[in-house]
């Protein structure tokens, strides 16, 4: 009896756990005209041109009414980008509607500086929320471009002389410059920067999951949540919000659902209905079978870790 007791103190338990964690508010930043941005002070520890780097934002955008529009930026003063991640239309679509996901990098070569641009050959659609990465890894000489975290570009970049570097600040929805803003028209959210070119893998991990800030080679984070746009990481760039920029509620996809399950095969086939287990990082001596079937409804995208020799620990994520 003492044994049936416990685990339903634990069941509820963990279902009052999955019900706060759903009911959580999720604060993203909206950005509407060519005014609206955030803007972080230069700091060192976001001067990345002597390291490879990562940067990473989902963004909906919901209209895009520029050639290219800013995600991340760090502008140079005499033209180009330290680094930038943006969409751009460039060759693309002309009904405003499409864009694909792009990398920048400059080295400082001449007056307008000598750009570096990775362009993804998948086109994003508007008022969709995707998860846009792009990075460099500076040993290798290689760049790379992932949507949603899977690889849509990659090249061989040998940049000579080293990235240009720039005491501008960073920029979260345009490039910061009067005459040329390039911004971004829609929503962004979960904004990190890294001095680090993650792995795939990595990304695919990451990307559902609220970071603690604490990870190796962060170096900014900005997930809004407390609807400022304070660096939750531990460099502290805080930014500030200029023009007419927000922030508003939205149920981001990846954050509604970030706790782990476990697929259990009701007949052991590839093709049986499956059965979820959920936790919230609990041991795994205190796992429960809510007995919710797989079967349908919103699609569900697993990525997965060993957990022993014979289980695996996947993290469902919700997708389009």
């Amino acid at each position: 009896m003492k044994t049936i007791k416990t685990l339903a103190a634990v069941l509820l338990f963990t279902l009052a756990t999955l019900q706060h964690a759903r009911a959580t508010p999720n604060y993203v930043l909206n950005v509407r005209t060519s005014a609206d941005y955030v803007r972080v002070p230069d700091s060192d520890s976001l001067d990345l041109v002597s390291t490879s780097f990562t940067l990473e934002a989902w963004i909906n955008p919901s209209l895009f009414s520029a050639a290219d529009g800013t995600i991340i930026s760090k502008r140079r003063l005499d033209g180009g980008s330290s680094y930038h991640l943006s969409v751009s239309r460039f060759g693309g679509d002309t009904s405003m509607q499409k864009a694909k996901a792009v990398l920048g990098m400059n080295n400082g070569g001449g007056v307008n500086g000598i750009n570096y641009a990775l362009f993804t050959a998948q086109e994003l659609n508007t008022n969709v929320w995707w998860h846009i990465a792009g990075t460099y890894n500076r040993d290798a000489n290689l760049a790379r471009v992932y949507i949603d975290g899977e690889l849509k570009a990659s090249e061989t970049v040998v940049i000579s002389p080293p990235l240009q570097n720039s005491s501008f600040p960073v920029t979260i929805g345009q490039m910061n410059l009067t005459a040329e803003p390039r911004n971004f028209i829609g929503l962004i959210d979960e904004v990190r920067i890294w001095n680090r070119a993650l792995s795939q893998a990595e990304i695919q991990l990451l990307m559902s999951l609220r970071l603690t800030g604490q990870e190796p080679g962060l170096v900014g984070y900005w997930n809004f949540d407390d609807q400022t746009a304070k660096d939750s990481g531990v460099f502290h760039n805080h930014g500030v919000l200029l023009g007419g920029a927000q922030f508003v509620e939205d149920p981001l996809v990846l954050l509604q659902i970030f706790y782990a399950v476990e697929i259990l095969s009701l007949s052991g086939s590839s093709s049986a209905t499956y059965q979820l287990q959920f936790t919230t990082n609990a041991a795994s001596s205190t796992w429960i079978n809510l007995d919710q079937p797989f079967a349908g409804g919103q699609p569900v995208q697993f990525f997965h870790t060993t957990r022993d020799s014979a289980q695996k620990v996947y993290r469902a994520i919700r997708i389009r």
